[in-house]
């Protein structure tokens, strides 16, 4: 390979790194905004979700793409009273074989 080879393919794999900053960035503020609405509390080091179990799984998600620079802990607030609290509980246990900062709380 000559030269301008190893330019071309420099410039290709810079373009493709700032590609992917771009869009991660993107993802980033699209979660951050969707949780501000959601009514999920952001705090220094943690993200307080209270969401139902039909929307469980999305916010968990969402808080995991705003929360991807920062490593922040997730924490779940189950109501005490929810009829389908094992139901929430098997959802973040399941998020949490993958991801340790994710844990619940009964409330």
């Amino acid at each position: 390979m000559n030269t301008s080879h190893l330019f071309y393919l420099l410039l290709c794999s810079a373009g493709i790194a700032a590609l992917y900053l771009v869009c991660r960035f993107l993802i980033c503020r699209f979660a951050s905004a969707e949780l501000s609405r959601s009514g999920a509390v952001r705090e220094k080091d943690s993200i307080q979700i209270y969401a139902e179990a039909d929307s469980l799984e999305y916010y968990l998600r969402v808080a995991l793409a705003a929360s991807e620079s920062d490593h922040m802990t997730i924490v779940v607030n189950i109501p005490r009273r929810d009829g389908r609290k094992q139901e929430m509980k098997a959802i973040v246990r399941m998020m949490r074989r993958r991801h340790k900062n994710i844990f619940y709380r009964i409330t």
